[in-house]
């Protein structure tokens, strides 16, 4: 069996990030130490961003919002 060495990840885009599962998945993001997540919805703000990411360690310097609408 050969070993594979994992991907290191430096940026991670989260579309529907202010989303229930979204959210699930930034909170992951920031837990595992990746250096910069962006969530991508509608409203964009990290501000709207719920479930207590505020209170994370790393949210005001790893997590960035960006407002983006398809429709639009």
């Amino acid at each position: 069996m050969e070993y594979i060495k994992p991907l290191s990840i430096t940026k991670l885009l989260v579309f529907g990030g202010n989303g229930f599962v979204g959210q699930a998945v930034v909170k992951a993001a920031l837990d595992a130490g990746i250096p910069e997540v962006v969530g991508l919805s509608r409203r964009g703000a990290p501000d709207d961003f719920m479930h207590d990411l505020d209170k994370h360690p790393s949210y005001a310097k790893n997590l960035k919002g960006q407002k983006a609408d398809i429709i639009s």
